[in-house]
């Protein structure tokens, strides 16, 4: 008798790492498909969060919108320009000697594409400011108020 108790025992226990066995499986996989979100799902999501956050209304929200657009179109184009510019280091690095005038172009692209990006993306806090109410302007400061403190601690 005592021999089948422990032997119950031992199969109710390995059903047990089994069972666990798998939930950390299922776990694991929801956890890791969770992680792959596209560019323009984290874009989705952000303006759900400013969207509820702010008690944004139905015009705020297609404005919103708009702009989330322009970003993502603004970033496809980023990317191709950062590739080309990748591509000219890469040859730069890979000659014998570097030349100054590629590098002096490559300096000047860069300075200039970075210049055009943050003109548009402030361009695009203006019309975000104007956008909204002064209480909404006023829960955005507070938000970038204790983003700068979070920042000051490291």
């Amino acid at each position: 008798m005592r021999k089948s108790f422990y032997i119950h025992q031992g199969r109710r226990l390995e059903m047990r790492k089994k069972l666990f066995i798998y939930c950390m499986m299922i776990f694991v996989i929801a956890a890791l498909s969770a992680c792959r979100r596209t560019p323009e799902q984290k874009a989705e999501r952000a303006v759900d969060h400013i969207a509820d956050s702010l008690e944004l209304n139905e015009d705020q929200i297609k404005h919103l919108n708009g702009i989330k657009d322009e970003f993502m179109a603004r970033r496809s184009e980023m990317g191709k320009t950062e590739d080309e510019l990748l591509d000219e280091a890469i040859a730069l690095m890979q000659s014998p000697q570097i030349e100054k005038e590629r590098l002096d172009r490559l300096i000047e692209r860069s300075r200039k594409d970075a210049n055009e990006m943050i003109k548009f993306f402030l361009l695009k806090y203006a019309e975000f400011h104007d956008m909204l109410t002064p209480e909404q302007r006023a829960k955005v400061v507070e938000k970038l108020k204790k983003m700068k403190e979070r920042r000051s601690e490291y």
